[in-house]
């Protein structure tokens, strides 16, 4: 036999071999997110008297790889009819943070095939803070702040102030005081007297400059004022970026994507003990807690710092006579209601969240994963913002828009006229095109447009990933 290998086969092999070393599998190429990327979270949840919060915390787990999780403070619990069967002292329920926690280190192995970033379990347990009761189960507006006359949120004094501090107040102040020069997010599902009693330490222990120096690095998205804390908060520390809304997954999303049936078939079953932990709340998916967090999650087209851009957090405006304090905002899409307006984007960070509980239980190949767009050349997910001038052809191009799993991509061009201050049309010639354009509007000196870039592919389910342009009119 001749063992002898010819040239020709050398080079092949040759060839074949460095295939296998340098061109790497799509699995291998999800990184974990820099850590500059990731937002800092210290989340404040009434869980365990409401179900609804252990459908937004199924949800967030699913991102735990998105964000730093840097607190989980289970807070004081109001118990809803339907819901008897719960404790009806108003005592935090740290064990159900602890159950979620431990079932989401069930799947973690998975999780980590599809992409890397997961916290150990261990690590996120070390983090869980019981905060004070403080008697939730009184009658209370969410809306206005205002409770009723024998509501147990009053006097304050008996709820912040000198001896009133706790693990959980601790650890808020030891997150913001961390040497991390990114802010610290705080998503409250229920009451805020943690967050107050923090403030109140700060305030009564440090200077004015180091006071606000603590103020600057905290950012809040609350779901309503579901104690009287809220609005001491916001009138004591005026300065404090504070979002306040009372919209949400439960009133956004189509009925087909938050019914028990989608929740039975994306969620509780077959996608692992995490997923077989979410509830049904009033026959279905809530989750409105959500919002508070789906706005934070890197995905192109929510930016934070903008409450009023518009994204998956839905978009807010400044409280008449603050710079720092946001609200709900009427949608365009339900005329005259609060808090829709997020519904825009229901079904695709719905399918997101889809994808994500298939990654709990499937390989990486049984699964979709986001597609990755490119914006003229730019392939982080920054917003991209340019000055242009009245009449000024403006390129776009998002050649380089790659899709892991080698599914096809769907690309749309779309003028966001309410995240911006133009209110004209504005043309975007072939607007499905990977490559196309505009002309800035003449009229539109002094103002700003927005146009994002929108790329699905057409894995199962389908997924979306987006890009901003923000054009300041010369």
């Amino acid at each position: 036999m001749n063992l002898t290998l010819s040239r020709v086969a050398l080079a092949s092999l040759a060839s074949w071999v460095v295939g296998m070393v340098w061109i790497p599998s799509a699995q291998a190429q999800i990184k974990a997110l820099p850590k500059e990327n990731k937002p800092r979270i210290v989340l404040l949840t009434d869980i365990g008297g409401d179900r609804d919060d252990e459908q937004s915390f199924t949800q967030f787990m699913m991102y735990a790889d998105q964000f730093d999780i840097e607190g989980l403070i289970a807070t004081s619990i109001r118990i809803f009819p339907e819901e008897k069967h719960r404790p009806i002292d108003g005592d935090p329920q740290p064990q159900y943070l602890v159950d979620f926690i431990n079932a989401y280190g069930e799947v973690r192995g998975n999780l980590l095939k599809h992409s890397e970033g997961w916290p150990e379990p261990e690590a996120l347990l070390a983090l869980i803070r019981k905060g004070v009761k403080t008697g939730r189960d009184s009658p209370f507006d969410i809306r206005t702040g205002i409770a009723g006359k024998e509501s147990g949120h009053y006097p304050l004094e008996e709820l912040i102030g000198k001896d009133k501090d706790t693990g959980a107040t601790r650890l808020i102040i030891e997150a913001v005081d961390r040497d991390d020069p990114r802010p610290v997010w705080v998503p409250v599902w229920g009451g805020s007297v943690e967050l107050a009693q923090a403030l109140w330490r700060v305030r009564n222990d440090r200077s004015e400059e180091e006071v606000k120096k603590f103020v600057e690095k905290l950012r809040v998205y609350a779901w309503g004022h579901q104690d009287a804390t809220g609005l001491w908060i916001q009138e004591n520390f005026p300065d404090l970026f504070y979002l306040v809304s009372t919209g949400g997954v439960i009133y956004s999303a189509p009925p087909a994507l938050h019914s028990k049936e989608w929740l039975d078939t994306n969620v509780r079953f077959n996608h692992g003990p995490l997923g077989a932990l979410c509830p049904i709340r009033w026959g279905k998916l809530g989750g409105a807690d959500s919002e508070t967090y789906l706005g934070l999650i890197p995905n192109g087209l929510s930016d934070m710092e903008h409450p009023d851009w518009g994204g998956w957090g839905g978009r807010l405006r400044k409280q008449p006579g603050s710079d720092k304090q946001w609200v709900d905002i009427e949608s365009n899409l339900v005329k005259e209601t609060l808090g829709h307006t997020i519904s825009r984007w229901a079904s695709e960070f719905q399918n997101d969240f889809e994808a994500r509980m298939d990654w709990c239980v499937k390989e990486f190949d049984e699964a979709n994963h986001p597609p990755s767009p490119v914006l003229n050349g730019d392939n982080s997910l920054r917003p991209i913002e340019i000055d242009a001038m009245p009449g000024q052809r403006i390129a776009l191009d998002a050649t380089g828009s790659i899709d892991i799993d080698s599914n096809q991509l769907s690309y749309e061009w779309r003028f966001y006229p309410e995240a911006g201050t133009y209110p004209g049309e504005l043309t975007i010639s072939k607007p499905t095109m990977p490559v196309t354009g505009f002309v800035v509007p003449k009229d539109a000196s002094g103002k700003t447009l927005h146009v994002l870039l929108v790329v699905s592919d057409d894995g199962i389910p389908s997924l979306t990933r987006y890009r901003r342009l923000v054009v300041h009119c010369q």
